[in-house]
């Protein structure tokens, strides 16, 4: 982001764990994944071999080494909000960690040119969407070096 005349993300810490597999899942129906909208967020989702991976309990980033000290603590803290969720399933937390990832403030993608560097192209697709903004990022960024128009550029334009 040094290339940029302004900051366009914040980073965040995210938190998560997987659990032993679970014997049962009563309560849960179909396994479904679950993703709840509350600040700070919980997602659950079960794996093919029967683990839950839960996660959440963002945080703003500050550095690494304190991110990775509350590992602990927000693993107890999704653990329980998984266990008010489902009283009846037996969790045992196998792993967990922390990462950081970036978002915007509007969620959506920068792609483009920004006017200290015209020559330059950025595809930056922040807050996990960035699989989903590749394809437009590539269909942006061709049609910029081909000089054709594309409709959806102005939608990811750095002046937004």
């Amino acid at each position: 982001m040094e290339f940029l005349p302004r900051r366009v993300a914040r980073l965040i810490s995210t938190f998560a764990f997987v659990s032993r597999p679970l014997i049962s899942f009563d309560g849960w129906w179909e396994r479904c994944l679950i993703w709840e909208t509350a600040r700070p967020y919980l997602y659950l989702r079960t794996t093919a071999d029967g683990p839950a991976l839960v996660g959440g309990e963002d945080v703003p980033f500050r550095e690494p080494a304190h991110r990775d000290r509350l590992i602990p603590e927000k693993t107890a803290q999704l653990a329980a909000r998984f266990r008010e969720m489902f009283p009846r399933i037996d969790l045992e937390v196998d792993t967990s960690w922390a990462g950081t990832f970036a978002e915007t403030k509007d969620g959506l993608a920068y792609i483009g040119s920004v006017p200290d560097f015209p020559r330059y192209l950025f595809a930056l697709g922040f807050g996990g969407n960035d699989i989903t903004y590749g394809v437009i990022a590539a269909e942006i960024i061709r049609d910029q070096i081909l000089q054709r128009p594309n409709a959806a550029a102005r939608l990811f334009r750095f002046d937004r």
